[in-house]
């Protein structure tokens, strides 16, 4: 593979780039605009947060790749940091209660 179809496939593949993510009313939003209902990704932060094997694991049209220092589900890499930091600010470790949708969010 040439250096420049490498540099096209880095481009289009975000093998090296994150996705953040937010909270959008009752949404939790990616920087690719996804949307996925709070209750629904709760739950599978709640199974992180407990340390459970999620690989496989469907949330939305999306399955879980893998979590590996970045949240991979489908083309999504999603920074574990800024998950953490959403899942803990917004209490998606316990039973949803809404907050401020754009508290201190990367696309906020």
């Amino acid at each position: 593979m040439s250096a420049k179809q490498e540099t096209i496939l880095r481009k289009y593949s975000n093998e090296y780039a994150d996705d953040y993510i937010r909270l959008n009313g009752d949404e939790i939003e990616t920087t690719r605009g996804v949307k996925i209902h709070t209750e629904e990704a709760a739950k599978l932060y709640r199974l992180i947060a407990a340390g459970k094997d999620i690989k496989g694991y469907k949330i939305g049209y999306y399955t879980v790749i893998s979590l590996n220092g970045v949240l991979q589900i489908g083309c999504h890499k999603i920074n574990v940091e800024n998950m953490h930091t959403i899942g803990k600010q917004n209490n998606l470790s316990h039973e949803h209660k809404q907050t401020d949708t754009k508290k201190n969010s990367p696309l906020g």
